[in-house]
This record gives structure tokens, sequence and C-alpha cells, in this order.
């Protein structure tokens, strides 16, 4: 938080981007101090939030209670464990991290809540780096806050049905 207080959002990302890749921090311990320390005023929050929307879209930070419910979605559709905060695949250098992403299929999953999804321009970067990664053969599914909490078996077994899918092209 001191450091954010400090520097030009575009050297803080660059600084928290290059601690995760050199694996300091995690994303989700970032999150967790801004949580712990956020308060009207405080100077580097804003600067620190923004660099957060800007790295971890859907759910944002790991640990919070939308990222749960998508593991356990991912727990009950029974398929392999994907690897959570990886590098947003990107073929015009765009960067960021996407919430779990599995290999073998070339899938994403995204958790979206309203807390960080709510806003025009967060909408558009969504729809920019979906962009990117379909452009090097990556689907995206954006499963959001009602279908996480409210049927996760259904989409459990959507989410099944969209890996196998995938499994099976690339196999």
């Amino acid at each position: 938080m001191d450091v954010a207080a400090r520097l030009h959002v575009a050297s803080l990302r660059l600084l928290v981007e290059q601690g995760i890749l050199e694996r300091r921090f995690t994303l989700a311990e970032v999150g967790s101090v801004l949580a712990r320390v956020r308060r009207r005023g405080k100077p580097g929050v804003a600067r620190l939030a923004r660099v957060l929307d800007d790295l971890g879209p859907g759910g944002g930070v790991p640990g919070t209670e939308l990222e749960h419910l998508l593991d356990e979605v991912i727990a009950l559709a029974g398929i392999q464990r994907p690897v959570p905060q990886h590098p947003l695949p990107s073929q015009r250098g765009r960067v960021g991290f996407v919430d779990r992403l599995w290999p073998e299929a070339k899938l994403i999953a995204e958790a979206d809540g309203r807390r960080w999804h709510d806003r025009r321009q967060q909408m558009r970067a969504d729809a920019d780096r979906t962009l990117e990664a379909q452009a090097l053969g990556y689907e995206t599914s954006r499963l959001h806050w009602e279908h996480l909490r409210h049927d996760p078996h259904g989409t459990a077994a959507l989410l099944r049905a969209i890996y196998l899918q995938r499994v099976a092209m690339f196999t």
C-alpha cells in the first residue's frame, strides 16, 4: 500500500505483475491486503484497486466467496483441476490473469461478480481479453455469481460438457 501511494498506475501495475511472475506474492495476497486496509481517503487505495481491476477479472481475488463457489462447481463437475490465476493467453502481449485455465482443453473459466463487472469499461476490458484468448484457440466460459450460487449442479453439468467437448478437440 505504501508503494501504491507513490507510484503512477502504470508503474504500479508493472510492479504487481512482476511480483506475481516472480512468485513473490499472489494476486490473492495483494487483494487481501487491499481489503484489509481499504478506507476512504487512504493513499494508494484507488490506484491499487484499479490495478486489481485490470489484472483480476471475475471475483478478482482468489479466496473470495465467488472463487470458492467457482472451485466448488469445478469439483462438482468432476473434471481435472484447472490452473488458477494463469497468465492471460494473448498474441498481442495483453497482460493479466484468468481465474481458471485448463491447458489441455484450451478452456478458461471466469467467475464474474457485480463487484468487479458492473462498469461498462470493465465489461469492455473483459470482451477484449476474451478476444485475445480466442485468437489463440481458447474458449472462455463466464460464470456469474447467480450461476455458481443458485444452480451449482446445473452449472457443473454444463461446465463438464464444455470441458469434455474441448478435451476431445485437442486429443
